[in-house]
């Protein structure tokens, strides 16, 4: 076993906790749609968070990934939106 620093917060977070990239990144886009469905964040909004989020996050995950993460979140952001809405 080898010895991980404390504040090495990327190594612990994406590679011990998470497991990889796609996963880390897939987890924090349904984690931003539960928080903006939370909020009651228009759906302008949240589209725009996503673009720019998923802008900065093109270099680790590629291809169809991301198309699938988008709609994904974007699903879940409705589901969240009518049961925090009601």
């Amino acid at each position: 076993m080898t010895f991980i620093e404390p504040l090495a917060l990327e190594n612990i977070v994406l590679n011990i906790v998470i497991g990889n990239a796609v996963i880390f990144t897939f987890i924090a886009f349904v984690t931003i749609a539960a928080l903006a469905a939370r909020f009651r964040m228009p759906n302008s909004l949240f589209m725009l968070f996503l673009a720019i989020f998923g802008v900065m996050f093109a270099g680790y995950i590629g291809g169809i990934y991301i198309i699938i993460i988008l709609l994904t979140s974007f699903v879940t952001f409705e589901g969240f939106n009518k049961v925090f809405n009601a």
